[in-house]
């Protein structure tokens, strides 16, 4: 009887270990995209300890909903979208697995220490086993802060990213103008903003980045310019300064990485004598290989690119 119990356990434990390594080789080899800006996908994979647990996560998913993690959500949501796993992950889940990386991992790591350590004979066990508790305690605090030390080190690695890739990337905001062509580069090296007063532009803007994976874009626009306009956005420190009908900003950082190209219309009531103004504009947006991208700027904006 007791060898028959022994077998049955010793199968049980086949299985288990069986159904174990399957699951964990399924997990493995997923394979997760999220979608850029541009529409094409890139690869993004979570860290194997996520995915082993996160079909586990919607059990405790509505705890964290609740109004008391509300500004703790909107932390983690940000951080996430900006570690470039949004649609991969919610902030929910990271408190999830905040709790269930302990429970469940910790546990079964605490339990398999504890049996080596008791299998330590002499002097050394007793060592081993008289700091037993600081291990496990060790073990718990460091899977319960893994999450958050993960969601940091990949938005860190995001980061660093970006800045190595912006003068690239984000290669050139062309502007025409009456008397050529502007540049505005965005490194985020530096926080600055340009304006080019209405009555110097031609109504045309593009927006040109450099290849990625064999792919460059192009987006050009074209808007109205009216020269007698009253165009009322100004510089930061001449409030008296108007009629600036364009203008780029780099971002050093310190809000986002990030740059804007704005397009400004004349504005209305307040002594203008408009009450309203209709603002028409054209748009053409190619994604393609380099060459040919450039052979249309050249078209479009009448300059080599």
């Amino acid at each position: 009887m007791h060898a028959t119990i022994e077998f049955i356990m010793c199968l049980l434990w086949a299985v288990f270990a069986g159904l174990s390594a399957w699951y964990c080789a399924q997990i493995l080899s997923q394979v997760t995209y999220v979608t850029l800006a541009d529409g094409r996908q890139q690869e993004r994979r979570l860290p194997f300890l996520f995915r082993l647990l996160i079909p586990l996560a919607p059990n405790l998913t509505p705890l964290f909903r609740r109004p008391y993690f509300e500004k703790t959500n909107a932390n983690l949501s940000r951080k996430i979208v900006s570690a470039g796993f949004g649609g991969l992950l919610v902030s929910e889940e990271i408190l999830a697995l905040k709790v269930l990386l302990p429970v469940v991992l910790g546990t079964m790591l605490v339990a398999l220490i504890w049996a080596l350590l008791a299998m330590v004979q002499g002097k050394a066990g007793l060592v081993l086993r008289s700091h037993e508790a600081s291990f496990m305690l060790i073990i718990m605090l460091w899977f319960y802060a893994y999450p958050g030390l993960w969601l940091k080190k990949a938005l860190k690695e995001r980061h660093r990213k970006i800045q190595k890739s912006l003068p690239f990337v984000l290669d050139l905001l062309t502007l025409s103008v009456e008397a050529g062509l502007v540049r505005f580069r965005i490194d985020a090296a530096e926080q600055h903003k340009i304006g080019v007063k209405a009555a110097s532009l031609t109504g045309r803007a593009a927006y040109m980045s450099d290849p990625c994976d064999g792919v460059c874009t192009l987006i050009v626009r074209d808007f109205n310019v009216d020269p007698k306009g009253i165009y009322v956005d100004v510089p930061w420190d001449d409030l008296a300064d108007l009629g600036y009908g364009l203008q780029c900003y780099n971002d050093d950082g310190a809000l986002a990485h990030f740059g804007e190209l704005e397009i400004h219309t004349p504005a209305i009531g307040d002594g203008t004598g408009l009450t309203s103004y209709t603002d028409l504009s054209r748009l053409w947006a190619y994604v393609g290989e380099e060459t040919q991208i450039r052979q249309i700027a050249t078209e479009l904006l009448r300059t080599e690119i």
